[in-house]
């Protein structure tokens, strides 16, 4: 897609190439002089651009197609319009397309976009590469034929804004701390024409979903003894905060957003468990003052801390995610347990999914292709909406330009690989191909999983096994405390000459057994001949892992240990020998969950593949202290990323990753398909439920 409109920038970034931000995570060298090559005064850059047109003739609609860099908050006529684009590689950007009929009027109209820089390299923005700035194209449409309008060029005019004077970050420096000094917001005087830069950006070919979101209103809880007023929004959300205050010049408002409370007395626990430290100040010029913060949190509660004098009015917050509707997918049942579990799941998913499905809307906002693998599986049940699934795996095959074995945060200049995850990326290919039938998108999957197994025959020893990834990290599981003693050195480390060790471990070949056992499913569906490899290698992993006294197997080829999640992916992936089924699952329900929530989805589908449905669904509902209602029974609105708040260091109480129970409820327990068939269901005895989707409508079992 071609604009119309010039790339309008901060004239400051005029004088600078971008930077190549895309380089091996092994390549320490070339991250340290990225850090080094960037101005340390093009960080935290936010600028105002402004523009105006007439609207003289009768559209039957007028749409806006922008991007911006890194991000934008587009107001028309003094409304808040739009937010986007997409996170992105320079090569494959994303635009929107936003009709914006209903803000318009006859006669003048403004267009103010606020556009953010943070210059920090990090999972959540394409930034740190000296590329920002705004474009954007009004088409008016007339009898179904588009007119060029309006479009940024030189008219324009842009200042950059002071009135964020914080350097400061939160969480995995994700975003920057929004002090906000109302005293230093703009005036018409402060604007200067606009600039514009020739840029090397590829845009999509078509314009990306656009963000859902809409402003709600927290009930004031309590007025505290320390003059802080105490607000609760009933669960937690991804958004940010409108806030309108009446004082006097320099008086200071601080403002604290937090997942849960706690006994100080601002009662809101701002320091949050998953790294964040929600606090920020606002300092008031005369009279009324608004602030609309910019970068989004997670919170449920906040406090807001006024100086004496100070009036508090107009609270509201603009809730923001993926277009998302509440009604499509629904559960009723006489099971209240699995009715809250699934509560918990679905909004777990519904606010981590925003331009990307976030691993966490707080620390990280990065799209880890692991989490994927679980995430994407929740959003296609619950909105019946394929387009952020695609795009994430479409971002996840771009980043081959760095590593053919694929990167594990995508898109982003964070350049972090995971192993594990490389290898699941058949599960997304063919999950998306059942849900869509899009056969063509199936042939480019199937291309980047060729690149995969090339990528990995250089890490391969003579039986097929893999033995050294050296340059990715092999994750097994996440958090440390949850991986049921698993032996092998090395475990969750950087890649060294140490903890590369010339033999294989159980985990990540099973793992590349699946991947290529997903390989020949493809070149079934697509007609082409399979080389065989899969039995071949799995042959030789039985032969290595498997412990023929216990029946179960074991960690790596020196070890004679059987952690839980050495015998969770066999059975998942089908290559655990018949004889061996119920000895390993029998092994998986006396572990029951003592992995974390992301291994839990392969351990309940395991389950089931092994026939194990009523053991299934006891998973899903039991009440033990690593399962899925621990976090209801802790307070819980969304999904937690570990079984309960303690049971990881920086736990975010909101991760999609542990929303596992959506898909293998109605896949495994009742039968349903993402293609609209419908099989047989496993219904435990005594459960009745009525159930929603988008796929099958209404059905009763």
């Amino acid at each position: 897609m071609n604009f119309n409109g010039k790339w309008l920038c901060d004239e400051r970034f005029l004088k600078y190439e971008p930077l190549n931000m895309l380089h091996k995570n092994s390549d320490e060298k070339r991250h340290k002089e990225l850090e080094a090559e960037h101005p340390k005064d093009l960080k935290n850059v936010r600028v105002r651009f402004l523009g105006s047109f007439n609207i003289t003739d009768n559209w039957d609609s007028v749409i806006m197609r922008f991007s911006a860099d890194d991000y934008a908050k587009v107001k028309i006529n003094g409304k808040l319009a739009a937010i986007g684009p997409c996170l992105g590689y320079s090569f494959n950007y994303y635009y929107n397309e936003i009709d914006i009929t209903e803000f318009l009027k006859k006669g003048s109209n403004t267009v103010e976009s606020d556009v953010t820089y943070t210059g920090l390299i990090n999972r959540s923005d394409s930034s740190g590469d000296l590329r920002m700035g705004f474009i954007a194209d009004f088409i008016g449409v007339k009898d179904e034929k588009e007119t060029l309008i309006y479009a940024t060029d030189e008219s324009w005019k842009y200042t950059v804004l002071k009135m964020y004077p914080s350097n400061n970050t939160v969480g995995y420096d994700t975003q920057f701390v929004e002090d906000y000094d109302s005293r230093l917001e703009p005036t018409k005087n402060d604007f200067v024409p606009c600039v514009s830069m020739e840029t090397d950006y590829i845009f999509e070919d078509q314009p990306a979903v656009s963000l859902q979101f809409y402003d709600i209103y927290p009930k004031l809880t309590e007025k505290l003894p320390n003059g802080g007023l105490f607000y609760d929004i009933g669960q937690e959300i991804t958004g940010t905060l409108n806030i309108t205050a009446k004082g006097m010049d320099g008086n200071k408002v601080l403002i604290y957003c937090a997942e849960e409370t706690d006994d100080s007395e601002l009662k809101v626990r701002y320091c949050m468990r998953c790294n964040c430290c929600y606090i920020d100040e606002w300092t008031l010029a005369d009279g009324e003052n608004t602030v609309e913060q910019f970068a989004y949190k997670a919170f449920r509660y906040f406090t807001i801390m006024p100086d004496e004098g100070v009036e508090i009015s107009n609270v509201s917050i603009t809730v923001r995610h993926n277009p998302f509707d509440d009604n499509a997918c629904v559960i009723e049942s006489n099971d209240e347990i699995l009715n809250s579990v699934f509560e918990i799941c679905k909004n777990g998913t519904k606010y981590g999914s925003q331009d990307i499905f976030v691993d966490c809307p707080q620390r990280e906002k990065g799209q880890y292709a692991g989490d994927s693998t679980v995430t994407t599986a929740s959003s296609l049940w619950l909105t019946g909406d394929g387009r952020l699934t695609k795009k994430a795996m479409e971002n996840q095959a771009q980043s081959a330009c760095v590593c053919k074995g694929l990167l594990c945060v995508a898109p982003g200049h964070v350049m972090q690989e995971i192993a594990d995850y490389t290898y699941q990326y058949p599960i997304l290919a063919l999950r998306y191909y059942k849900f869509s039938g899009d056969i063509d998108f199936l042939r480019k999957n199937y291309e980047t999983c060729l690149g995969i197994k090339e990528y990995s025959e250089k890490f391969r020893r003579e039986d097929g096994l893999i033995v050294k990834l050296n340059d990715k990290v092999n994750l097994v599981d996440w958090p440390q405390n949850l991986l049921d003693g698993y032996d092998f050195q090395g475990l969750n480390a950087a890649p060294t000459k140490e903890n590369n060790l010339d033999y294989p471990h159980n985990v990540i070949n099973a793992y590349y057994i699946g991947f290529l056992y997903g390989v020949e499913e493809i070149e079934r569906i697509l007609g082409i001949i399979s080389d065989g490899e899969a039995d071949r290698t799995s042959t030789s992993f039985n032969k290595v892992f498997l412990n023929q006294e216990t029946g179960l197997y074991v960690d790596s080829e020196i070890s004679k240990h059987s952690a839980l999640h050495s015998n969770i992916l066999p059975l998942y992936y089908g290559f655990a020998p018949k004889e061996n089924i119920e000895t390993i699952a029998d092994f998986i329900m006396e572990k029951k969950l003592c992995c974390g929530v992301y291994m839990a989805y392969f351990l309940l589908k395991a389950l089931a593949k092994a026939g194990r449905y009523e053991d299934v669904y006891k998973l899903i509902t039991s009440q033990d202290e690593n399962s899925w209602y621990n976090m209801v029974r802790e307070g819980g609105t969304t999904c937690f990323e570990a079984w309960g708040k303690d049971k990881k260091w920086n736990t975010s109480l909101c991760h999609p990753w542990a929303s596992a129970p959506v898909s293998v409820l109605f896949e495994d327990i009742l039968g349903l398909s993402l293609d609209g068939t419908k099989g047989e269901s496993h219904i435990p005895e005594g459960l009745k439920i009525k159930v929603r989707t988008p796929m099958h409508g209404e059905i009763e079992f």
